[in-house]
This record gives C-alpha cells, structure tokens and sequence, in this order.
C-alpha cells in the first residue's frame, strides 16, 4: 500500500519554499519536482501558462504584452528570468510546445546587446547568443534602436532584435533544483 502513494508522497515531500523575507513574506512557492526527471510521461506536464521541462519550468505569457524591460521586470517578480535559447535542446522543446498551441506570435527573450553594442548575449548568464538562432540579415540594429531579442520572428523559429519598448508576449524560466547551500 505504501508503494501505491510513494508517488503522491514523493512530491508533496519535494514542496520547497524558495525564500522568505525578513518581514516573513513568503517570495515563492516553487515545487521542486526532479521526479519528473524520472517519469517521461511527466516531461511535458503543463498548466496553462507553465510547461515543466526537464529540470526547468517554464511561464508562457500569450495574453498579456509588456515591453522587454516590463517582461523581465514581471519575471524576476515570479522568481524567474526572460528565456535564454542557450541549449538546442531548449529551442527544440520550446518550439514543439508553441507549435502545438498554434501559437503564432513572438515572445521577448533575454538576449539583448547592452553590454556590447552589436555582441548580442543571454541575460543574465551572458553567454553568446548561437548565430545559427538569428534569422536572416538579423541582428541588423535598424535605427539605432534594436536592443532586445524577440522569438520566433515573422511567424519562423528564429529571432530578430527589436526596440525595446515594443509590447510583445514573453517567456520565462526558472530552473527545478534547489538553490546550493
């Protein structure tokens, strides 16, 4: 009998509570579920703005349009960061999800060149955006303005830089593992 709810037991065993301020606010709640690591059903488990992903989990906002800094801004208030295509495995996934949605608009993502102006990387690791994931003649910094990367440019997989300011869709990230003592 005890095998038959480890499941159910495992996981409410893996709740964590991500930080607590000093006024004893509660930050976030995060359920930590490295078991679906080990449950392929699980992989694609999904909510209607979250998609766990390995050992990440992801909000997709379609509904809601904010500029690239406002995206951010409501991301790290979740306890999450932009989105960084810094792994093909990532892309592929993502894409997959989006496709199945019929999802057909673009999505600020963390890259951008404010460190290097034309050097576009992934906010906030700061690791080179793949060359391979720009679609054509892009980054182009048209006017002088395009700072921040939207994906899934012009109905493709690929990404373009954009004004900042513009309103679009986002995606966010946080990664499952529980911060290192």
């Amino acid at each position: 009998m005890l095998t038959k709810y480890s499941g159910v037991l495992a996981i409410l065993g893996l709740i964590y509570l991500s930080g607590v301020q000093g006024d004893g606010k509660i930050l976030s709640l995060t359920i930590y579920c490295t078991l679906i690591l080990s449950y392929p059903r699980l992989v694609t488990s999904k909510t209607k703005n979250f998609i766990y992903v390995g050992d990440t989990l992801f909000y997709i906002e379609e509904n809601v349009w904010k500029n690239w800094f406002q995206a951010r801004a409501f991301c790290e208030n979740l306890g999450y960061n932009l989105l960084s295509l810094d792994s093909w495995e990532k892309y592929n996934v993502i894409n997959r999800f989006l496709d199945d949605r019929g999802s057909n608009g673009s999505f600020w993502c963390s890259g951008n060149d404010f460190m290097n102006l034309g050097q576009h990387t992934w906010f906030p690791s700061g690791k080179p955006v793949d060359a391979a994931l720009w679609y054509p003649s892009q980054p182009d910094n048209e006017n002088g303005v395009q700072h921040c990367d939207e994906f899934r440019y012009n109905f493709t997989h690929l990404l373009n830089d954009d004004n900042c300011n513009f309103k679009k869709n986002f995606i966010c990230e946080r990664p499952l593992t529980p911060p290192s003592a």
